[in-house]
């Protein structure tokens, strides 16, 4: 797995992304596409887990 986590001044998560390898070389080869697959839920301050 692919990972990047950023991490805020005051140590709280600022950001995660995770991706499968072949998705970032599926990628690399077709820059133009963009998918995101997020749960439709919510988390627990009932703010959607991706915001676009």
């Amino acid at each position: 797995m692919v990972y990047r986590v950023k991490i805020a001044a005051d140590n709280t998560l600022e950001s995660l992304f995770v991706c499968h390898p072949d998705d970032v070389e599926k990628a690399r080869l077709c820059g133009q596409l963009l998918l995101i697959d997020a749960t439709i839920k919510t988390n627990r301050f009932r703010l959607p887990l991706v915001s676009l």
